[in-house]
């Protein structure tokens, strides 16, 4: 009984430093470092796309839906569509319609839950909140040069209603 409760106390006081720890390392899916932007911006964008007008769309990052750094989000200040960061300004009605909360206009929540990047080639992983509907995507890039390319684009998954 000892054994197990030493071990208990143990694991308890490395919780914090682990997570700590893990929340200054790049890749682990809490913080986008300078060196991820290239492939996050790429797969944002084409999430987002460009025949949605009028939709004000909700970026976060990682696990924790974190706000993503304003040098990162200077990069689509010329976007047609309005784009912000956190999920603070969202409202959800019944379950079912995602508004924003500055302009009660639709919005969508747009989660990139993680991004692997492994020399030229990168994967990031959505998560879509829309009205009536949450889909989960998976994004493929390429370097091609300088920049990076979306090369597939996957709906893994959709929950509706």
């Amino acid at each position: 009984m000892k054994t197990i409760a030493i071990l208990i106390f143990l694991a308890a006081q490395a919780l914090p430093t682990l997570a700590a720890t893990s929340q200054q390392q790049p890749g682990t899916g809490q913080v986008l470092t300078a060196a991820e932007y290239g492939p996050a911006e790429a797969a944002f964008r084409e999430m987002i796309g460009t025949d949605t007008p009028g939709l004000i769309f909700h970026l976060t990052y990682g696990t924790n839906d974190a706000a993503l750094p304003p040098e990162f989000m200077r990069r689509f200040q010329a976007q047609n569509q309005a784009i912000r960061t956190g999920f603070e300004g969202l409202t959800v009605l019944s379950n079912k319609w995602v508004l924003d909360q500055a302009t009660h206009r639709h919005a969508i929540g747009l989660e990139m839950r993680e991004l692997r990047v492994a020399g030229k080639t990168a994967e990031a992983r959505f998560i879509l909140l829309a009205p009536f509907k949450t889909i989960f995507w998976r994004v493929q890039l390429g370097k091609e040069g300088k920049q990076w390319k979306v090369k597939g684009r996957q709906r893994e998954w959709e929950m509706c209603g």
